[in-house]
């Protein structure tokens, strides 16, 4: 299985949109390898003896991580279409933001709402689902 998302030709007649599912897509899209270091930093941040400087910590590996997302498929992917990398540059980003919110909730409860994170990891995963690069 690819990294990228496959684009699909705008005369395809499949409702689908190609040969992927939805949830290649949403594989795809989800930055894993960055979101599982995210996890790794968290969980550092979490165990330091400086309560007050746990969330100025997580949020600056939040930020790091939004960067390296951003750039992640132009590096590993030069000859990737255009198409699809203008897609992932989007949708992985805002993707690592939503999910490192749920992330950060474990370690920095205090600014974590339930609802808000349900709410956009659901609009995320369903965006991920549907969003097809089209050439």
């Amino acid at each position: 299985m690819s990294r990228l998302v496959e684009t699909v030709s705008r005369g395809a007649k499949a409702a689908g949109g190609g040969t992927e599912a939805g949830l290649e897509r949403i594989a795809k899209y989800i930055p894993a390898e960055i979101l599982a270091f995210y996890a790794l930093w968290t969980q550092a941040a979490a165990s330091l003896p400086w309560a007050q400087y746990i969330l100025p910590i997580c949020i600056a590996g939040a930020v790091i991580g939004l960067v390296v997302t951003y750039v992640y498929f132009d590096r590993l992917f030069p000859n990737a279409p255009p198409e699809s990398k203008r897609y992932h540059r989007v949708i992985s980003p805002v993707a690592f933001g939503v999910y490192s919110y749920t992330i950060m909730g474990s370690v920095v409860p205090d600014i974590f709402v339930s609802g808000i994170a349900l709410l956009a990891t659901a609009a995320i995963t369903l965006g991920s689902a549907l969003a097809i690069p089209r050439t």
